[in-house]
Parts: C-alpha cells; structure tokens; sequence
C-alpha cells in the first residue's frame, strides 16, 4: 500500500467518480465501458476520471482486447491509495468532506448490496459499535491502535495469498474489515427505543461490543 501525500493526488481522490472507480478496480479489472454501465454515467465522463487515475499511477492497464475493430482497455488497481496523517491534516476542509462522503457512499453501497446477498449470514462476522468517551490523549492511543489493527489486518491478507498460491484449490473469501473513528457530534447519538427493548440483532451487537 503507497501513502498518497501529494496533495494534487489527494484533491484527486475528492472526486466521487474516483472513489467509485478504485472500488470496483480493487475487485476485479474493468475497462471504461464496463464501468460506465455500472456506475451508471456516460463513457466520456467516466473515461475522463480513469485516465486521472492512470496519470496519478492508481490504476494500470491490464490487457488489451479487440472488439468490433477497436482496442477496449482493461484496467486494474496499481496500488491502494491510503492518506497519511499529514496528508490529511494539510487537506482543505471541503477535501476532507468530499472524501469522506465518497469512502460512506462507496461503504454504503457495499453493505447494502452483501446484506442482500445474505453475507450476514455467515459465521465469523463481526458486527461491534463502540460509543467511548475519552480525552484528547485517549483519542489519540485510540488512533494508534487502529493503525496497528490495519497492519495486522494486511499480515494476516500476505499470509493468505501465501497459501493460496501454494495450493492452487484454495478457496479464497472476499471480505470487507472496516475501521471507523470519528468524533460523535451533538444529534449523532441514536434515540434509544421508547419502550426500552433492544432487538435481537442489537443486544447481539451489545453483547458482541462489550467483550
């Protein structure tokens, strides 16, 4: 994973066309016709951002294909964009903004769409939200934590794509770890229920937070 510290690269990934692009790109490749049929925009439009994202080496060509006496290009992620702590605090706040509306946007849609599909359901996930209140130096022991959490996350990922490439039957999961920590501003906190009953899924979430 490369830091993205220059800060063209940085008001770059603002774009949420970008940021839906790179998503897609982190699962499989795609050429510009492909992603413009799913994100649901026009094809000058989208191939406009791909090539942003090709001059700010983000994502490479992958193969090339003849179709109908044409060339389609299909492309893949080159490396997966992560901001650094100074990087971040250096941005504009409608930067900070515009980023952070696309990653829950892109979040969004990826939870909607494998909760329909039943994702859920499997064993082993994790649901946990962890309402903390802490001082200034407890936010920041906070953030540490979360930075050595990501980088296990990423041993544990080598060491799969080790086994896997060892044995080639492997079977491989796709999941999604997401790391969340942000201030709960005044009117975030959720109402609790007027009758004081949780649902099963929530006391199962309660129960799963307080381990």
């Amino acid at each position: 994973m490369a830091n993205v510290t220059d800060a063209a690269v940085v008001k770059a990934m603002a774009h949420p066309v970008r940021v839906r692009i790179l998503g897609i790109l982190e699962q499989r490749t795609a050429s510009p016709t492909q992603l413009a049929e799913e994100i649901g925009l026009p094809l000058a439009n989208v191939s406009y951002h791909v090539n942003q994202l090709k001059r700010l080496k983000l994502i490479e060509l992958a193969r090339e294909e003849r179709r109908r006496g044409a060339i389609e290009h299909y492309y893949r992620l080159e490396t997966r964009p992560s901001l650094s702590d100074e990087s971040w605090a250096a941005a504009p706040s409608i930067v900070k903004e515009a980023l952070s509306q696309a990653f829950l946007d892109q979040l969004g849609t990826e939870i909607e769409n494998a909760a329909s599909d039943g994702a859920f359901e499997r064993d082993g996930i994790h649901l946990s939200r962890l309402p903390v209140t802490v001082d200034a130096k407890g936010f920041e022991a906070l953030a540490r934590e979360a930075e050595r959490f990501i980088a296990k996350v990423r041993q544990i990922e080598d060491a799969s794509v080790k086994r896997t490439a060892r044995a080639k039957d492997e079977d491989t999961i796709e999941a999604r770890v997401v790391v969340m920590l942000f201030e709960a501003m005044q009117g975030t906190q959720p109402e609790p229920p007027a009758s004081g009953k949780r649902s099963r899924s929530a006391r199962h979430q309660r129960a799963r937070s307080e381990k």
